[in-house]
Parts: structure tokens; C-alpha cells; sequence
């Protein structure tokens, strides 16, 4: 069984690791069955850890710069942030497609006066839906005060960046 100090010291590495809070929960605990695993081999917990480190180097170093994130992350996180952005591209232009047509129609059917109102109707509704979506994420919010600002999840810092994009639009409104 692994004691308070050797816990101590798999956490620091992995805190060094900047790990959003989900991946280091679960590198964690694979990282403390795989040391438990070689300690019931005879290997002592310095040299098991050594070869854990050596064997999740590769997916725990770090990337350089990348377009969801200024800082350089660990390569298992752009990899999970990867996957998610490829799997939701085609969703994003899917409905952006569906907007972009709906406005081209408003354009041809309705009359002026008509379409900007139709035009402010969709361009609030596209201002308050990340409102509405952080207002019912608040729990989230106050769980990530609770764990000093780490990220909870991978996705994390590419929502900070989508909202922040909405804020441009509000104070564009609001200049006019």
C-alpha cells in the first residue's frame, strides 16, 4: 500500500503537468495501480515510478502552441481536445449553414423593415443563448473556485474562448 508522502510526490509530478482536473483524477489513479502493480513484483516505489514517468512521458510532455491554447499543454490533452473539435466541426457547420440559409431566405421574402427585425431577432438569440448556457453552468463555475482555478475538464479553456467571442458582439451592440 502506497503511503501519504509517495501519494504526495505522484501528485506534485502531475501537478507540474498543468492537467485539467478530470485527466489528472484519472492519470492518477492509473499512474497509483500500475506503481502498485510493479511493487507487488518486488520493485521499490522510487524505481516504479521512474518507469511509470518514463512510460507516460510521451503523452504527458508538453505541445507547443496550438490554437486552443497560448500555453503549451501536454499532448494527451490536445489530443482529447482534437478529437472533440473534430467530432463537433461538423455539427458547427451544419447549423451555421442552417442560419446562414434561413438569413439568405429573409433576404429574398421579406421587405426591409421586416428582415431587420427577423436579423435582430437571430442576432440576440445568438447573444443570449451563451448567456442562458452560462447562467445554467453555474454549479461549474463555483466547482472550479473550489479546485484554486484549475481547469475542470480539457474543454474548459476552448468554452472561456467561445464566450469571450460573444462578449465582442454584445459590446459592438451596445456601441451602436
Amino acid at each position: 500500500m502506497m503511503n501519504i508522502l509517495e501519494r504526495k510526490q505522484i501528485q506534485k509530478y502531475l501537478e507540474d503537468k498543468r492537467l485539467p482536473l478530470d485527466i489528472y483524477m484519472e492519470i492518477e489513479d492509473h499512474i497509483i495501480s500500475q506503481i502498485e502493480e510493479l511493487e507487488h513484483e518486488g520493485i521499490g516505489f522510487q524505481e516504479a515510478f521512474l518507469q511509470i514517468k518514463t512510460k507516460w512521458k510521451k503523452e504527458l510532455s508538453f505541445q507547443n502552441f496550438s490554437f486552443s491554447d497560448v500555453r503549451a499543454v501536454p499532448k494527451i490533452v490536445a489530443k482529447i481536445r482534437n478529437a472533440y473539435i473534430r467530432e463537433i466541426t461538423p455539427k458547427i457547420l451544419t447549423i451555421s449553414s442552417l442560419i446562414l440559409l434561413v438569413l439568405v431566405l429573409g433576404v429574398y421574402v421579406l421587405d426591409m423593415e421586416n428582415f431587420k427585425t427577423f436579423y435582430t431577432i437571430i442576432y440576440a438569440g445568438l447573444i443570449i443563448l451563451p448567456i442562458i448556457i452560462f447562467v445554467l453552468s453555474f454549479k461549474v463555475l463555483v466547482q472550479r473556485r473550489n479546485h484554486n482555478k484549475r481547469p475542470l475538464n480539457a474543454y474548459h479553456k476552448m468554452v472561456e474562448l467561445v464566450v469571450g467571442m460573444f462578449i465582442f458582439p454584445m459590446v459592438n451592440v451596445a456601441n451602436t
